[in-house]
């Protein structure tokens, strides 16, 4: 059972499909739902050194004093926005939640939030910290290199459904991500489908582990072992078997980063299609 969802809030494309998914696993878990918007300080600390839009040709570059005061307004206009539609969403569904705004890095708000909920719902959308062309969100890496709780990454048009695979290989990471798409299949009354990308003999080994864990919380899966590549198997098998969660260990480092690092994490999420449920390092820990 998932005892307390956080929400990320964040105008943008992603806004409804978040909060939606966000929505749903609140009252299938009847889990109250918090949300938090950032007033993110990293922009605050650019916009003091923004430059006039027009530049003198010679001499010191002026900076522009109404920047930082533009950025202020557009914070207070978004936060006033997003508390009142997400208020008056938990309000017509009966869900306990609240709204709260904070200041600071993005990062660090989000990964403090994570110590006291069991899940973290966030976007994936816009440029990352792997580099300004990655769809992954911009900080979807590094809130799920240092979360306290699994991360819950939802794609454009993202849903939820009663189909888990888990992507296998047991490391303390996937172990974490397989205990926890076992809780929810509980409560969604999901089917589990374990991969595991290993040669034969090591491959069924791991499935067995996966296997006995699962039937000791009287679920039953499905077991798939393949070879190649793991990033391209799990993808493959995700739209293959139309998967509506991909549960994974995520930034993995050791004997599991070919699976399970950070080039493989990346590879996965910016390809994969549907909601991703990630367990990095510090969850593990």
């Amino acid at each position: 059972m998932i005892e307390s969802i956080v929400v990320g809030m964040e105008p943008g494309s992603l806004l409804d499909d978040v909060t939606e998914i966000a929505l749903q696993l609140a009252i299938l878990h009847d889990t109250p739902l918090r949300a938090v918007y950032v007033e993110d300080t990293d922009l605050l600390r650019a916009s003091y050194a923004a430059p006039f839009p027009a530049l003198p040709p010679e001499g010191p570059i002026p900076m522009d004093p109404n920047a930082s005061r533009d950025l202020e307004a557009k914070f207070h206009d978004e936060e006033r926005e997003l508390g009142r539609r997400f208020l008056k969403l938990i309000s017509d569904f009966r869900i306990r939640g609240s709204f709260r705004v904070e200041r600071g890095s993005v990062t660090d708000v989000l990964v403090e939030e994570s110590r006291a909920h069991d899940l973290i719902v966030l976007g994936k959308s816009g440029a990352s910290d792997g580099g300004p062309d990655s769809p992954l969100g911009d900080h979807v890496e590094s809130v799920t290199r240092q979360a306290y709780c699994p991360v819950l990454v939802v794609p454009p048009d993202g849903q939820i459904g009663n189909r888990i695979l888990v992507a296998y290989d047991g490391s303390v990471v996937s172990h974490r991500a397989l205990t926890t798409a076992a809780r929810l299949a509980k409560v969604h009354d999901a089917v589990v489908r374990v991969i595991v990308v290993a040669e034969e003999e090591e491959g069924y080994d791991l499935l067995g582990k996966a296997n006995s864990y699962l039937e000791s919380h009287e679920l039953t899966a499905e077991l798939e072992r393949r070879m190649g590549s793991p990033a391209e198997i799990i993808l493959e098998e995700a739209t293959r078997w139309d998967a509506r969660i991909l549960a994974m260990g995520a930034f993995g480092h050791g004997r599991i980063s070919q699976l399970f690092g950070r080039a493989a994490t990346h590879r996965i999420l910016e390809s994969v299609d549907r909601v991703a449920l990630l367990c990095g390092p510090q969850v593990a820990a």
